[in-house]
């Protein structure tokens, strides 16, 4: 036994990576009753290999490290803050940290956390410039978290945190402390990161002298739910990015965004059977989307508006679900690229589509980086019946003699199934634009199907209408109303 029970205070190494390690082995014991704080950069640390020992009149520290054996426990039940370079945990199995009284925490982080270990805190109510993450057999108990700026989180293996277990309340997020970071993570069938109580986030980290990437990761069935965050600012360089990446069958949900400002770019990566859902998007800003693949899905609840310097790649077989309309204001085709990919309209009710293309007739190739085209467009298949009306709102510069409704849509096929699908008695209403299909591995003229005075015609599981030419007010009406629509709606700016 070592006797410092008239110890008070403790001023640890002027270097960070400098240490006083008090060490407790094979049943020692060291007195430590009045010790109050720890200040100084260096760090305080705390090797129990067995056994308990406990901190009863600490109240603050700057940099402390508990270093705990298998089944050990620690207890420090006066701690009410740890600030500076922060606390550095290792639980082995069985272990315990206890800080009945600790309200806030910096730089929280888990050298070691193993199964069957436990954090206990359960008045923490802020935890900043730390990092949790949890695995199933972990106890991790704080109080409601409500400002937990520059942490980063991640759950697996079926493990639930976040609002939904109590634990986070924060309604806003600066990750400006940070530069490149895995922010959030969620993996394994089951997993959840509840971090639905969020409305802003700032991951504008300044001018570090180098580009960085702040990202969220869902995969393998995991689920992120950042269903209220309306705002994000992107970092302030142009080529440092904010990623969000959904691959493997993991959902982020971010279906309330209506605001993705700053120079840096917003880059929305899904690939691998991921899926990312938005409600209301309107995309005109340094933002980037990329669906990869066949079983890829970026679900738009509400409606597409795209403009400006964003981009959307869809690869072979990707699909883009949308619930509402889908209009763009490009003029460089490599903007929108779905030539490969599927546009799937859904949630029934009426809609517009946007078209934008050259009308170099019925080929397959009009020799313009995809022609605004899309590789296949379905209607209906939630067994909605769905009516579209095709509309030429923006001079996506192929207009013949800048004339509206002269522009074209290509629907290319997807290598075997035909460019157009309807379904659940569905309606495309081609509004006397030139729509050129892919049958059967030829470019069909939609329009030349329809015989003198014909205005509609069944078309797979639906029907195509097509106006008379005196019906052409119907393109001055879905201008009118999508504009109308456009203004009640949240009107994000991405």
């Amino acid at each position: 036994m070592i006797d410092l029970s008239s110890l008070q205070s403790l001023q640890t190494p002027n270097r960070t990576n400098s240490r006083v390690d008090f060490n407790m082995t094979g049943g020692g014991q060291i007195l430590l009753d009045s010790l109050t704080s720890i200040t100084g950069p260096g760090q305080a640390r705390f090797n129990v290999t067995s056994g308990s020992f406990a901190l009863g009149a600490l109240e603050n520290a700057a940099h402390m490290g508990v270093f705990l054996g298998t089944n050990a426990s620690f207890d420090a039940p006066s701690l009410t803050q740890v600030t500076g370079n922060g606390l550095e945990l290792s639980l082995a199995s069985g272990s315990t940290f206890e800080a009945g009284a600790l309200a806030s925490a910096n730089n929280l982080r888990f050298t070691s956390f193993e199964n069957g270990s436990s954090f206990i805190a359960p008045n923490l109510t802020e935890l900043t410039s730390s990092t949790v993450n949890l695995s199933p057999g972990r106890t991790f108990t704080t109080g409601l978290l409500t400002n937990i700026n520059n942490t980063l989180f991640g759950v697996e293996g079926g493990v639930e945190f976040g609002v939904v277990s109590g634990h986070i309340g924060a309604t806003s997020l600066s990750t400006t402390g940070r530069t490149s970071a895995t922010v959030m993570s969620s993996s394994g069938t089951g997993s959840l990161l509840d971090m639905s109580s969020l409305q802003s986030w700032n991951a504008n980290a300044g001018n570090p002298g180098f580009d960085y990437v702040q990202s969220v990761n869902a995969t393998s069935s995991g689920v992120i739910d950042l269903s209220s965050l309306q705002s994000l600012q992107t970092p302030n360089r142009t080529n440092s990015r904010v990623d969000f990446n959904a691959s493997a069958g993991g959902i982020i949900d971010l279906s309330s965004i209506n605001s993705i400002t700053g120079p840096g770019q917003a880059r929305f990566n899904i690939l691998g059977g991921g899926e990312i859902r938005f409600g209301n998007l309107e995309v005109s800003g340094n933002t980037r989307i990329i669906v990869a693949d066949v079983t890829s899905v970026f679900n738009v609840q509400g409606s597409l508006f795209m403009s400006g310097p964003s981009s959307v790649n869809v690869g072979t077989g990707g699909t883009i679900t949308l619930n509402t309309h889908f209009t763009f204001d490009y003029t460089d085709e490599t903007r929108l690229q779905m030539q490969s990919g599927r546009l799937n309209m859904v949630g029934g009710g009426f809609s517009f589509l946007e078209v934008g293309g050259l009308d170099a007739g019925a080929v397959f190739d009009p020799g313009v980086n995809g022609n605004f085209g899309i590789g296949q467009l379905v209607l209906g298949a939630d067994g909605n019946e769905k009516f579209v009306q095709l509309i030429d709102v923006f001079d996506n510069g192929n207009r013949v003699g800048g004339t509206p409704g002269t522009e074209a849509l290509y629907l290319y096929g997807l290598g075997g199934p035909a460019g157009l699908v309807l379904e659940s008695g569905s309606t495309l209403n081609i509004n006397n634009i030139n729509v050129y299909v892919a049958v059967d591995g030829v470019m069909v003229h939609l329009n030349s199907l329809f015989t003198s005075g014909q205005t509609m015609i069944t078309y797979g599981d639906g029907f195509i209408l097509l106006p008379s030419p005196g019906a052409a007010g119907m393109l001055a009406l879905g201008a009118l109303v999508l504009g109308r629509r456009r203004r009640e709606a949240v009107r994000p700016t991405v």
